[in-house]
């Protein structure tokens, strides 16, 4: 049988993890008002371009993050014998 080992996450981690969810919902929400200009058929305003990138600047910095940690649990994983489960 395969049982995984929860680590237990440092508050540090929990403050992340955290910051890194409400990131990525404040950034569906900066998206959805050109959604909305797209279907009132209105042109994006110059400045909220802007906007747009920051936002994709956080959403690939947050990817960025996760593909690392993620990278990390497999190479723990790996060195203590045990298989991830895919």
């Amino acid at each position: 049988m395969f049982f995984a080992t929860v680590r237990k996450e440092n508050k540090k981690t929990k403050r992340t993890n955290l910051w890194e969810t409400v990131a990525s919902i404040l950034s569906i929400g900066a998206i959805w008002p050109v959604v909305i200009w797209y279907n009132a058929k209105q042109p994006i305003p110059q400045s909220y371009y802007i906007v747009l990138f920051v936002v994709l600047a956080v959403l690939v910095y947050i990817m960025s993050r996760r593909i690392k940690r993620l990278r990390g649990a497999m190479r723990d994983a790996k060195n203590r014998g045990r298989q991830f489960p895919f």
